[in-house]
This record gives C-alpha cells, structure tokens and sequence, in this order.
C-alpha cells in the first residue's frame, strides 16, 4: 500500500513539475521523501511499523493539502478565486502570458430569467475555460462575470490558439465573451504591463461585440 500510495504521489509530483506547479509539487514530494525515510530507517535498523505510521502521517498531511486547494477555489465555478489570484501572482514563478475573459450579457440573463440563469452561463463559461486550457495554465474567476487565466509555458502562438479554441467552443453555447491576451516579449516586459495589455485587447473586442449587436452598452444587454 504504502508502494502504491508513493507511486501516486511521484506521478502526481512529475505532473505538477511538467505544469511548473513547483509550490505544490514541493508539498507532495515532502510527504514522499517522509515515507521514503522512514522505508530506510526501518530496513536499517529493523525497527517496525514506521512505514506504516510515516505513510498515516503523510496521507493526513496530503489530505490537508487537497482540503487547502479547496478552500482557494470559486463555489459557483470551481475555478480558483480571486484571492487566489493575485496570491499566484506572486508565488508563481515565470508567467509568461494572459487571457482575460468577459462575458456579454450576464445582466441580461440575470434580469430576464433570474439570477440562476447567470449562474448557469458562468458555470457553462468556466467549464468550457476548464476544457481547452492546458496543463500549464492556471484558470480564476475574479468578479461577477470576469475570468482570468495565467500560462506558465507558450508564446504569442499558442496563447492566441487557446483564445480561438475558447471563442469556438463558446459559438457552440447561448453565451458571448469578449477576450483579450498578452503574452510576455522579453525579461523586461512586467507583469502588470501584460494585465493591461490583454485587458485593452478584451475591451476592444467588446466595443466589437456591441457595435455588431447594435446595442447600448448601458442598457440591459441581450445577445
């Protein structure tokens, strides 16, 4: 058991290391060296049930871990949250590029069908956010109907892809997003310089949005 559960958490460690996850990687490659010791003590030293008690340790601590990923993540979208956010911002190491995302509409349904509606649109949004971002990428809602999403690995190429992959995914549901990215050009270019970029490429694709819909942006929306 105690060979299985390791297996498992160096899998998961190499997955995380591929997605330059290395905080949480860190956290799951502590709890196996900690059982890996304790395998070294034990065959030494033929001291007994150190395995077992060192494995029952690190699974409370491997437990606690995932409760804590929890805790960080939105209720209504599953998606990592706001606070999340601007936490990673600073831990994550090697941002490369942005996509900002924003849904059209969302008072409209809020409005006409209620606040359900809304929620289902922001669900169905996040879902198909969850569904074409790769492993590198890190996906938060940070408002009402405000996404955000961090890549760690790519260039203007394959964020630019994962942006076309979105907006068709969207086509095939009853919801619009404006999007925008920026994707790092050169160690010199700061994080904040990359926000404001995807943001005014976001804005700009809405202003493209309701121009083509022929509506008034401060009016109930309707797509």
């Amino acid at each position: 058991i105690s060979a299985i559960y390791l297996g498992y958490l160096f899998f998961v460690s190499f997955s995380k290391i591929q997605a330059k996850h290395f905080d949480d990687a860190f956290v799951l490659i502590s709890c196996s060296v900690f059982v890996v010791a304790a395998t070294v003590i034990e065959s030494i030293y033929e001291v007994y049930n150190i395995v077992n008690a060192s494995t029952a340790i690190s699974c409370v601590f491997y437990y606690l871990f995932l409760n804590n990923q929890l805790t960080r993540k939105d209720a209504l979208t599953d998606l990592y949250g706001r606070s999340s956010f601007y936490d990673d911002t600073k831990r994550i190491r090697g941002i490369v590029g942005i996509i900002q995302i924003d849904m059209n509409g969302l008072k409209y349904f809020n409005d006409n069908f209620g606040h359900e509606a809304g929620d289902t649109a922001l669900r169905t949004i996040a879902s198909v956010i969850k569904t074409n971002i790769t492993r590198n990428m890190y996906a938060y809602r940070i408002g009402g109907d405000e996404f955000v999403i961090l890549s760690t690995q790519g260039n203007e190429d394959t964020i630019s892809d994962i942006c076309d992959k979105i907006r068709s995914s969207l086509l095939k549901t009853e919801y619009s997003c404006a999007i925008g990215w920026a994707c790092r050009k050169g160690k010199e270019m700061s994080f904040d310089e990359m926000m404001k970029q995807a943001e005014q490429r976001m804005y700009k694709d809405k202003e493209i949005f309701y121009q083509n819909s022929k509506m008034e942006r401060r009016k109930a929306e309707r797509i």
